[in-house]
């Protein structure tokens, strides 16, 4: 099978539709890593399916990132895909919204009632025994009360 074969028989075409594209994702049903992103083997070597895309595309593998305009990491579609920098990558990750913060933060020990209730602690006490009341370090009681961590919280 040629790599183009290989590669359509692993895409769905009847992926959701991209609100303000106004047009369907294409998803790769084929194998995926951790966060949902695909790839296949060319010559014993990993390419993500975005890249194969790209170069099915545009004759080029991507010299940059490959960003998606659809937020789908399964998508493969060439017109939801752009290149940027990681930079932009991160960008993108901010206003969208799929910054992962407060409670959602997979290493976060509080809550955001605890944080307010150190926010209210800190007027009477000092900064270190709020910590040792709460098990954390005072720099984390401190990017709490200057808003470095937690600004979203009230």
């Amino acid at each position: 099978m040629t790599l183009k074969e290989r590669f359509w028989s692993k895409v769905n075409t009847l992926g959701p539709m991209h609100p303000l594209l106004k047009t369907r994702c294409w998803l790769w049903v084929g194998a995926k890593d951790f966060r949902g992103r695909g790839f296949m083997n060319i010559n014993k070597r990993m390419k993500f399916a975005t890249h194969i895309s790209w170069l099915l595309a545009y004759g080029r593998y991507p010299s940059l990132c490959v960003l998606h305009y659809c937020d789908n990491p399964a998508c493969i579609r060439p017109a939801h895909l752009h290149e940027g920098t990681q930079q932009d990558n991160m960008a993108e990750r901010g206003t969208r919204g799929r910054t992962a913060h407060g409670e959602q933060h997979g290493r976060t020990s509080l809550t955001a009632k605890q944080v307010r209730e150190i926010r209210t602690l800190v007027l009477s006490k000092t900064q270190q025994a709020v910590a040792d009341q709460f098990g954390i370090g005072q720099r984390t009681v401190c990017d709490i009360v200057s808003r470095k961590n937690w600004a979203h919280i009230l």
